[in-house]
């Protein structure tokens, strides 16, 4: 019974010892290689905008302010901007920013000889949606009145599907708000990029705009009450070359407000917010994800005493 009894456990250690060999030596699927997609970590890479891609109505206010020249005050606005996105990603996704890389000149540099842009039509925001959704049914209502009250007037009048504006065709269907989109040349980009660095989401700004308000009115209570409107177009994409998303983020700022400290803290940051919500998810420890909340506490009430200063 007692040699019975060895038999048997040496019987079982054996298949243990070559299930073991099996498993090391079989071939993973994919799933097991590279894990599931839709619970993959992304490490962010954040590229920054080149300097050609900076326009700016506000730089004199800035200037006659602090002294600042205009180079200086495009390159603040350039790390600003990047610093803002590092700060809403961080304790969800590892970021990089190439801006703050000690060999950030060559490889952006690099970079923007790989890409080029084009414009394409911004996706439509959710409340945006809903209001021209609405516009759509005023104006079907005003058609089909004027069709029921008077139908002469329309068999007359000549039907113009297209119209030609700054050199492009637009119709009713392609007359939306346009954002600059990373057009990649190079197809080395991406894999170098995740190769040096081990990223495999990059964030580029393609471009930053501060606008002037666009009014009619020229009265004195018009112009205090005025507003600038910052855009910054951007594209995520993968490190396999993919779009995930692209768009012009937009906020508004009041035009007497020429603090840069407070553009970047406060109107910066909810133009990074509305960014990073396009983000692919990661999955966040729980720990992690409570002090990610506290911080993000603490930078609220940071910025609420910025603005109310």
């Amino acid at each position: 019974m007692k040699y019975l009894f060895i038999a048997v456990c040496l019987s079982l250690l054996q298949q243990h010892i070559c299930q073991s060999d099996f498993n090391s030596s079989r071939v993973k699927t994919d799933q097991e290689a590279y894990g599931n997609e839709s619970s993959k970590k992304y490490q962010i890479m954040i590229v920054p905008f080149d300097y050609k891609m900076y326009i700016s109505s506000l730089d004199r206010d800035i200037a006659t302010k602090t002294h600042l020249t205009y180079h200086q005050i495009r390159d603040n606005m350039r790390y600003g901007l990047a610093n803002q996105l590092l700060l809403v990603t961080k304790g969800v996704y590892p970021a990089i920013s190439l801006i703050e890389s000690d060999s950030s000149y060559d490889d952006l540099k690099y970079i923007y000889n790989s890409i080029g842009y084009k414009y394409k039509l911004a996706p439509i925001k959710e409340e945006e949606q809903s209001g021209q959704e609405k516009t759509k049914i005023d104006k079907l209502k005003k058609s089909l009145t004027k069709l029921i009250a008077k139908p002469e007037e329309n068999t007359n009048k000549e039907y113009t599907p297209a119209r030609i504006n700054n050199g492009q065709i637009e119709t009713f269907e392609n007359s939306g708000e346009r954002y600059m989109h990373t057009s990649i040349h190079n197809p080395n980009l991406l894999s170098t990029l995740h190769g040096n660095y081990q990223t495999n989401l990059f964030i580029f700004i393609n471009e930053l705009d501060i606008e002037e308000a666009k009014s009619n009115e020229s009265s004195r209570f018009s112009q205090a009450n005025s507003t600038r409107r910052i855009k910054v177009h951007y594209t995520i994409i993968d490190e396999k070359g993919k779009d995930l998303y692209g768009g012009a983020a937009t906020t508004e700022i009041p035009s007497y407000i020429n603090d840069m400290n407070k553009i970047i803290n406060v109107y910066f940051n909810k133009i990074a917010k509305e960014i990073c919500a396009h983000l692919p998810s990661n999955v966040v420890d729980k720990n992690e994800l409570l002090k990610q909340k506290e911080d993000q506490k603490k930078a609220d009430l940071q910025r609420d005493q910025i603005l109310n200063h």
